[in-house]
């Protein structure tokens, strides 16, 4: 082998070596930018549900309590983990762990459109992921099947309202990634591939609220209570997905990255 040879197969195992540190760099880079808009999510929805849903949960907690007859008025305070712990404490950690792990799922989905040439940018394919998953988990459930407050439900049901959310939560995500699979190919559809998509997310929206049944509360059991949690459940979804997506692409223009997708 001649000196040019070695020197050239010398440079092409250097430059191999440079792209694979870039690629690590940035795969570590796009996830501690997950984490980060996690926590702030998490923050962000925290303070959302303690405003929102937390009063309507304390009333029907103690509704649900009374409704249990003089013996079981106290039921909630021999619990291992008290009241004000789980509306503090308990709730900001919750919600910060379903926080990161969507930005780490957001991340993961961001890394590999980039590295298959889907878009432009991971930080911005990683917050568009991000409002699919709000989408997919917190818009469709919360208007087609609502959570719903204690006292509200059966235990023997349990097991029947998760697969419904389940699949509710599936058709929801369905839609998304069907939605943004027109949009990448609009150029070659006869209408707009936004028009496309977002047709694609109206009609899995109402697929979904037509399919699923929401649970009817008992009789007696306040309407304004059952409202107020529902909405704040729904606040506090849209809240944390919203802010992930938010800081991905606060992230990406710290980066210099422009192009959003």
């Amino acid at each position: 082998m001649s000196l040019a040879g070695v020197h050239a197969g010398r440079g092409e195992g250097v430059g191999g070596r440079a792209v694979a540190g870039r690629h690590r760099r940035q795969t570590l880079d796009v996830l501690l930018a997950g984490v980060l808009a996690g926590l702030l999510a998490g923050v962000v929805a925290a303070l959302v549900a303690w405003a929102f849903a937390e009063p309507a949960l304390e009333r029907a907690i103690e509704l649900e309590a009374a409704a249990g007859g003089p013996g079981e008025v106290h039921v909630h305070e021999s619990e291992p983990v008290s009241r004000d712990v789980q509306r503090t404490a308990g709730l900001a950690a919750g919600t910060a762990a379903v926080a990161v792990a969507g930005g780490l799922a957001a991340a993961v989905v961001g890394l590999a459109s980039a590295r298959f040439g889907w878009s432009h940018s991971a930080l911005g394919a990683a917050g568009w992921a991000a409002l699919a998953g709000g989408y997919a988990l917190g818009l469709v459930p919360g208007l087609a099947y609502p959570a719903n407050p204690p006292g509200v439900g059966s235990a023997e049901s349990a097991g029947e309202r998760t697969l419904v959310y389940l699949g509710v939560a599936a058709l929801g995500l369905a839609a998304a990634v069907g939605a943004a699979v027109l949009a990448r190919a609009g150029r070659r559809l006869p209408v707009g591939g936004e028009v496309m998509g977002v047709t694609v997310l109206v009609g899995g929206l109402f697929l979904a609220m037509a399919a699923a049944e929401p649970e009817v509360p008992a009789d007696g059991f306040p309407a304004d209570v059952l409202w107020e949690f529902r909405r704040g459940a729904l606040l506090t979804q849209l809240s944390l997905w919203g802010t992930l997506a938010a800081g991905f692409w606060l992230f990406a223009g710290a980066a210099g990255e422009r192009r959003p997708g």
